[in-house]
């Protein structure tokens, strides 16, 4: 509507002034259609000026229906129930039907094979009636997040749960006794959706916008649970109104036992010798009767090493540390037995967050032996969350991951919620406090929104200096904003409050809904804003969360403590949650950084929900700003900022890491990049005790150490994940817990030579790793992966692995290059480690040289430095001059060790070859990046034989190929020469059977809408149906073996599942194998599925011979003059002639309604006389079927079951491609087809319905009246 209320604007010129006059509050004015000297049409814009005309106040586009102002719903337009032209505007908005329940993210189960999940179809949204009467819910819609309209007569009963799903019957499985009144399009999203629920004249009855973490419950987030509303008279817009669904009754208790061989353990003196166990992500479990069994078959000398194995003595012995957190409580199913009640707000890892006890016989220390057996042995029940628990003896011996079994049917749709409470009380929205940092003795006012259906009864503001909480009434003049006044304080005072509230019924709340452990803290002036130059980040927190986050033994803590963030001095936070960050060196010292979470529904800035501030070396933003203006290589968006951190001397200069490799970052950076798995590359820390003497006290990162075994390279540990785990670390999607990929590419970088470089081409992406060392060896930071550096030889870490969904490839992710300009200028420009071996591999050899020369010429140079090394020098505070002249200094190194420079030339000569392959060869130097045949923008693959010398095998065609090759530079730059670089080469060679034979017959490129079968199916997207059919036109049979689709999609015949292709045999290759045999069958011959997919609107494609000769090189449109029958109307385009042009949209032409696939295009769409042509015959023959009473569904041109007006606009518009009252079909409807009409002289003879096309019949109804005219010239067609 927007559009076309725009599309208007041009044409209001209408200028109404009104008379002089005012309007009193509330006053009203009622313009008549002569006021504004007309009446508006639907989509005319309606502007309000000034009197000036200066201002515009108001605007509003004209509809078709009447729309009213609503000042309860912002003042948004809705639809009145009645015109109240001059009065207050009436609506009539139900309130009685709710939204009660969302499974937006079922787990879903594992693969048969165990190594992946498959995606649940389970997804639902449920509506309950809160209200005592029946309610009729006809018409009414869910739209934005899903499309579903309510069917005629469809009632909810007082108190009844209905349920609308992505697929009925997926749910129907698990929960049969449902109400389910239909299925809705689209999908849920993972991470938050707004759900709307409309009533009939579509105005708004029910909002929700839910979020996949905090506020919001995170255990609704494929963590077994769906969300669920806890009072249906709540605000169900509001997070503290939802909860994730209790599922703890449905699991029982397992028993997990198996057993193992200690290996030699590590060569660090100090060697604990504990159990650990850790959750891989947020949840919570019971846990008891924990064993560690020494010598497990040995009767008498078996040996039990576990202290307080059954919890009898509370928690005694288990230090339960971290983001971990443990309670002993009664057994539910048996409450005179003790369990540990276990709850993990993170991932555990390496040496913190975790739960530990020592390994003791007795009064005896015992140790971990190598050679020796052990059995692991414990009880656990799921309770919520991730059921994933990992288990080891200290440091890695026996280690195994363990899917504690949780139950498949989550949720209680049809059903009271579980978590449901008969008054949650009032709820809460808009908190804010003015002013935001208050001067010292300066009132501060808070003020809230508040909503409950039975009233508000009384409010009340709570608030603290650290010592008694005090307690101040608050009160409203609209009933919904209460206000409350906090008195002045002294300067640096640092205040927390909260709000609670009590209804009419007595039911009372609080918000933050944690009321006096949530953090809404306001800091009273300190005078430490640095405001103007930089953005501030002002953290605050209570004294004693203060104290527990820098406690000794805490630091490597990654439980997150309750805080309020103000950005700016302006925009604040509240009650987010913060941890330190950085490795063992930063977070014992004064410049660690922190970590912040915000609510998923206030980001920060709108954007980011968890950031980090990082104090150590800021001078780092530098270096990332000359890497992200090089191009190439993965960059954070960071920024400088002033932090007012957790003591007085955590305040100053940092980074504020935003875009890091998250959700964000990814997303915008690649294709379902979210989806893509990340690790951490990490070496690990060994702490010290706290106290030397007690090796059951807890552990301190003072005196750290790396212990050479933990300090690994990239290489192979074998196929158990857990011997890569904590070098590893998982960064997202810790559900699914894949290590395939990291696996691989560690054995990978195992191998040498030859076998290295085949084995990485699949795993990662070359070309990218060799860019990203090379710009790594270009500013001397020691502490990352490869660089020359510590007693070591170098640190191990400090990268991150990515996972690109697209290709499955591995991508390398600098990470903390905080320590740079450490190292000699003069330092190996390969590094060390197994990385350089992939470096220095003959071809990867050029063009690691090549992206250094590209990355030193484009940034990391004098001039470009100079102007920026002003200006990160005047926000941080610090002179970058040693930094410039220390990247000065080593590129004069690294170009020193390039080889010498040379003009790029082809040295082959002319020759006669019998071959359909012509091997070219030259030299050229590092900036070499591309080779082209000349006019072509695609490069040939060459294979570099040195830095400087290269070859390259092409295909050629019969008889006298005359080449040409130029070469591009890593910009993209043509690059001079003084050669020629021209060759002839001609070829004898005639057999060149797949260049000759093979053929594209058929395309769907957008296939007809999935079926309600075919949805149930698991096959609901259209695209999954997408095919191309290829021939072998010839007479003798082809192998299809090195044949490829190289553009437009991927796939390699070389791994089809059908290698020959007899003459005139047709073969298929698809988008989803199981969705195009559900449609068409399974006795079609289907080579594979494809990677990418075709495009809805248009696509050029690229099919070569295993000579690398092109095939096809065409491009496909859906537009005319292409059939646009095949796109999305059930046509497929069918190709005409196999040897003339397939660019030309003559050359295709729309299949009959299905496609033809497997079978050759004999039938064309829309010719039903079966002549081959199509013309008005066959225009007559659906008209006859258009007025028949049992119509043939063979005429059925759109594919919708029925036969009308809409398959003669098939026929006419798309298939024809034509205008009605063309009567000779010449594409035109104009004077010729008028002049042929008189001489027919048939119009309006009478109601003998034996009229055709030609004789002027172009609606169907068998007569030429003037209704025929009237279609004609309505449609526009007639040219002059």
């Amino acid at each position: 509507m927007l559009v076309d209320c725009l599309k208007h604007l041009a044409d209001v010129a209408n200028l109404v002034s009104f008379p002089s006059e005012t309007l009193g509050v509330g006053g009203m004015k009622v313009l008549s259609p002569e006021d504004l000297r007309g009446r508006p049409d639907e989509n005319d814009l309606l502007l309000l000026y000034s009197s000036d005309g200066q201002q515009l106040l108001d605007a509003r586009c004209v509809t078709d229906r009447p729309g009213a102002r609503h000042d309860a719903h912002a003042g948004d337009w809705l639809h009145p129930s009645k015109l109240t032209a001059g009065v207050v505007n009436e609506f009539s908005i139900s309130d009685a039907i709710v939204i009660n329940e969302i499974m937006f993210h079922h787990r879903g189960r594992p693969s048969s094979d165990g190594m992946d999940r498959v995606e649940s179809q389970e997804e639902w949204i449920e509506l309950t009636n809160r209200t005592t009467s029946p309610v009729d819910i006809s018409g009414w819609q869910l739209t934005e997040a899903v499309e579903f309209t309510f069917a005629n007569k469809t009632i909810v009963d007082p108190g009844e749960f209905v349920v609308v799903a992505k697929d009925v019957e997926a749910v129907r499985i698990v929960f049969p006794d449902v109400r389910y009144l239909g299925e809705y399009t689209g999908s849920l999203a993972d991470s938050n959706e707004r759900i709307l629920l409309l009533d009939q004249r579509g105005n708004p009855v029910d909002e929700v916008h839910y979020f996949d973490s905090k506020p919001w419950p995170e255990y609704a987030d494929g963590k077994h649970s769906s969300l669920e509303l806890i009072d249906v008279d709540a605000d169900n817009s509001q997070a503290a109104s939802w909860a994730a669904s209790i599922e703890s009754h449905r699991s029982d208790w397992q028993q997990i036992s198996y057993r193992g061989v200690a290996g030699p353990g590590d060569s660090d003196s100090r060697d604990y010798h504990e159990l650990v166990m850790g959750m891989l992500d947020e949840g919570e479990i019971l846990i008891d009767d924990i064993r560690v069994i020494e010598n497990p078959d040995a009767d008498a000398d078996a040996r039990q090493l576990i202290q307080n194995s059954t919890f009898d003595a509370g928690n005694e012995r288990w230090r339960i540390i971290g983001n971990h957190a443990g309670t002993v409580v009664a057994d539910p199913e048996d409450p005179s037995n003790q369990v540990l009640h276990l709850v993990s707000t993170g991932r555990t890892d390496d040496i913190h967050n975790h739960v530990e006890t020592t390994l003791k016989f007795g009064d005896t220390f015992a140790t971990v032996t190598e050679g020796q057996s052990y059995e692991i042995s414990f009880r656990a029940k799921w309770l919520g969350g991730s059921n994933q628990l990992h288990t080891r003896l200290y440091f890695n011996e026996l280690p195994k991951s363990h899917a504690i079994e949780a139950p498949v049917q989550n949720g209680t749709p049809g059903q009271p919620n579980s978590t449901a409470v008969e008054n949650a009380g009032p709820s809460y929205s808009s908190l804010s406090q003015s002013p935001v940092i208050p001067d010292a003795e300066q009132e501060v006012v808070i003020s809230i929104d508040a909503y409950d259906r039975d009233g508000i009864g009384a409010m009340q503001l709570y608030y603290t200096t650290g010592e008694a909480w005090e307690i101040t009434s608050m009160s409203t003049d609209d009933g919904i904003t209460y206000t409350g006044v906090i008195p002045g304080q002294p300067e640096e005072t640092t205040v927390q409050f909260y709000v609670a509230a009590v209804d009419q019924q007595g039911a009372n709340s609080m918000y933050p809904p944690a009321g006096p452990d949530s953090r809404a803290m306001i800091q009273f002036q300190d005078g430490n804003a640095k405001l103007n130059t930089v953005h501030n980040f002002r953290i605050i927190m209570a004294a004693s969360d203060s104290a527990v986050l820098h406690e000794r033994t805490s630091l490597m803590s990654n439980r997150r403590h309750r805080a309020t963030v103000v950005y700016d001095e302006e925009v604040v936070y509240y009650d987010v949650g913060v941890r330190l960050s950085g490795a063992s060196s930063s977070r014992q010292s004064t410049q660690h950084g922190y970590n912040v979470q915000f609510h998923a529904d206030q980001l920060l800035l709108g954007i980011h929900e968890t950031v980090t501030v990082d104090r150590n070396n800021p001078n780092e933003i530098f270096v990332r700003h000359l890497i992200n203006n090089a191009g190439g290589v993965p960059g954070m968006y960071n920024d400088v900022i002033h932090v007012i951190g957790t003591r007085r001397d955590r305040i100053g200069t940092a980074q504020l890491r935003l875009a890091r490799y998250d959700d964000v970052y990814l997303a915008s950076q690649f294709q379902d990049g979210q989806e893509g798995l990340l690790f951490e590359k990490e070496l690990t820390y060994r702490q010290a005790l706290s106290q030397s003497n007690d090796p059951e006290s807890l552990k301190v990162p003072f005196g750290y150490s790396h212990p050479l075994e933990l300090n690994t390279d990239l290489e192979d540990f074998g196929d158990d994940k857990e011997a890569y785990r904590w070098h590893w670390l998982v960064k997202n999607h810790r559900e699914r817990d894949d290590y395939r990929q990291i696996v691989a590419l560690n054995k990978a970088f195992s191998l040498t030579g030859p076998e290295l470089q085949s084995a990485l081409v699949d795993v990662i992406d070359v070309d990218q790793w060799l860019r990203t060392f090379a710009v790594m060896r270009l500013f001397g930071n020691r502490d990352f992966y490869s660089q020359p550096s510590g007693y070591q030889g170098h640190w191990r870490h400090n990268f991150q692995a990515y996972v690109r969904p697209e290709d499955n490839r591995v991508l390398v992710l600098p990470w903390d290059i905080d320590e740079s300009f450490q190292i000699s200028t003069s330092s190996t420009i390969f590094g060390v480690g197994n990385v350089t071996k992939l470096i220095q591999l003959p071809d990867n050899l050029h063009y690691y040289y090549g992206h250094l020369d590209d990355l030193m010429t484009a940034s990391f140079n004098t001039e470009y430095m100079d102007a920026w090394k002003d200006h990160y020098g005047e926000l941080l505070k610090i002179d970058l001059s040693r930094n410039v002249n220390y990247i000065t200094s080593r590129v004069e190194y690294v170009r020193s060790q390039l080889p010498a420079e040379l003009a790029f030339e082809l040295k082959t000569q002319d020759q006669t070859i019998n071959d359909s392959q012509a091997t070219l060869s030259g030299a050229g130097w590092v900036n070499v990046r591309e080779i082209r045949l000349a006019d072509s923008l695609q490069p040939i693959d060459v294979i570099w034989t040195s830095p400087t010398t290269w070859e390259a095998v092409i295909p050629v065609g019969p008889g006298v190929n005359e080449l040409s090759v130029e070469a591009f530079d890593f910009r993209g730059n043509r690059i001079d020469t003084p050669f020629a670089n021209a060759v002839t080469i001609t070829s004898t060679w005639e057999d060149r059977p797949q260049l000759n034979q093979l053929r594209v017959t058929e395309i769907n490129y957008h296939p007809a809408d999935p079926s309600s079968a075919e949805a149930a199916a698991g096959y609901d997207r259209d695209d999954d149906f997408e095919y191309i059919e290829l021939v072998n036109k010839g007479d003798q049979p082809i192998e299809l073996a090195g044949a490829r689709f190289t553009e437009g999609i991927t796939f390699d015949f070389s791994e089809s599942s059908v290698s020959v292709l007899q003459p005139n045999e047709h073969v298929l290759v698809v988008e989803d194998i199981g969705a195009f045999r559900y449609r068409f069958g399974s006795s079609l011959l289907v080579a594979g599925q494809w990677s990418g997919g075709l495009s809805g609107n248009g696509e050029l494609l690229v099919l070569i011979d295993l000579n690398g000769n092109e095939i096809h090189r065409f491009q496909y449109l859906d537009d005319v003059p292409w059939p646009v029958a095949a796109d999305g109307g059930g046509a497929t385009l069918e190709v005409v002639d196999t040897e003339a042009n397939y660019n030309s949209p003559e050359n295709w032409r729309a299949s009959v309604q299905g496609g033809t696939p497997g079978a050759g295009g004999d039938s064309v769409l829309g010719d039903f006389d079966h002549n081959g042509q199509l013309n008005a015959a066959d225009i007559d023959l659906l008209f006859v079927e258009l007025r028949a009473d049992e119509p043939d569904l063979a005429y059925d041109l759109n594919g919708d079951g029925r036969i009308d007006e809409l398959d003669r606009d098939v026929l006419v518009r798309d298939i024809l491609q034509t205008n009605y009252g063309d009567v000779n079909l010449d594409g035109v409807f104009d004077s010729e087809d008028l002049v042929r009409l008189l001489q027919i002289g048939s119009f309006e003879e009478g109601d003998d319905r034996d009229s055709t096309w030609g004789d002027g019949d172009w609606n169907g109804d068998g007569d030429f009246t003037s209704e025929d005219f009237v279609l004609a010239f309505q449609s526009g067609g007639y040219t002059a």
